[in-house]
């Protein structure tokens, strides 16, 4: 309660860092605010991202920090004037064992989404690096909506960056003029300046639109783990068509070929 930045809601991503557990989550304000003037104003659309931990896993305090945000809004006119949602966050922890646990040139990082109020509001992903422990800075704007009649020309949001042979790759979820949801692949090599894969010219997992099943209208939200033998895990949300029903599944690759993948229907 109170006025708060995250007094009206909250969704958390936690890691293990440094012998303790790391809450990343977003929380939404009671200020009422639209996307559009046509919209209707909403409480707790303007999101923020904070951080609690806690050494047992359960217990989060609070109490350490200050309660004021990692990161706030842009300015008027900016494309992240609205909003910093759904913050990943990749520690330096984070590289694969076969990489040179030496290389410090790999620190945190953290990606996020906001809308662009445009006519057509869409969403887009920004990055940002520690300025310390807990205050980060902004890097710049990552990644946005494809090029008109590509799959993702809705705009691009929740995602999952992962560091594999000294690259970054960002598994994220982008969206097409119909609103069916897809995952597509981005690359950086140094998880400021990203490109779209090229290798990949649409998702590497979709929908399976027209089949009757459970994720034959979204797949999206990824979370990739990568396993010791090499391959890749995928756990995504899907919808059906209808919006009626919304589930959990899990995908694997192709070896360690994360650009294909097969769903795993029981497991």
């Amino acid at each position: 309660g109170g006025d708060t930045f995250d007094s009206v809601h909250g969704c958390s991503d936690v890691l293990f860092h440094d012998g303790q557990w790391w809450m990343f989550y977003f929380g939404g304000s009671a200020e009422k605010m639209e996307i559009r003037p046509s919209n209707k104003a909403l409480q707790g659309l303007r999101m923020l991202p904070g951080l609690v931990k806690s050494a047992d896993g359960v217990v989060f305090d609070r109490a350490l920090f200050t309660g004021n945000p990692l990161l706030n809004v842009g300015l008027q006119n900016e494309w992240d004037e609205l909003f910093i949602a759904w913050p990943r966050v990749l520690p330096p922890s984070s590289r694969h064992r076969c990489q040179d646990p030496s290389d410090e040139d790999k620190t945190w990082l953290m990606t996020y989404s906001s809308i662009e109020k445009q006519t057509l509001p869409f969403s887009s992903i920004g990055v940002a690096l520690p300025a310390d422990g807990h205050k980060w800075f902004k890097a710049g704007k990552a990644l946005t909506r494809g090029a008109p009649g590509s799959w993702d020309e809705g705009g691009v949001g929740r995602r999952h960056v992962l560091l594999i042979d000294n690259e970054y790759f960002m598994f994220y979820e982008g969206v097409n003029n119909k609103g069916i949801h897809g995952i597509g692949l981005a690359i950086s090599p140094d998880g400021i300046h990203w490109e779209r894969d090229p290798l990949c010219q649409g998702p590497i997992f979709s929908a399976r639109v027209g089949e009757e099943v459970w994720d034959n209208g979204t797949v999206a939200a990824p979370h990739v783990l990568q396993m010791d033998d090499g391959s890749f895990r995928m756990y995504y949300v899907g919808t059906n068509d209808t919006k009626t029903e919304s589930a959990m599944g899990m995908a694997i690759s192709k070896g360690k070929n994360f650009r294909t993948w097969t769903r795993i229907q029981n497991w």
